[in-house]
């Protein structure tokens, strides 16, 4: 169950509300987190191993 999680990119939530926190509008924050999504889909990254440098 735990890999299915990771799998699922649970993580996400935390960065998204990370940028709202950072007065990102909402708007913006979803389409950032959407792009990053697709770069870690597409490269077969899991979202808890990339670096935020």
């Amino acid at each position: 169950m735990k890999n299915v999680a990771k799998k699922a990119y649970t993580n996400v939530s935390d960065l998204a509300h990370y940028l709202v926190v950072r007065v990102i509008p909402f708007r913006e924050d979803h389409k950032i987190i959407g792009n990053i999504l697709l770069f870690a889909i597409n490269q077969l990254i899991q979202f808890e191993k990339m670096s935020l440098v």
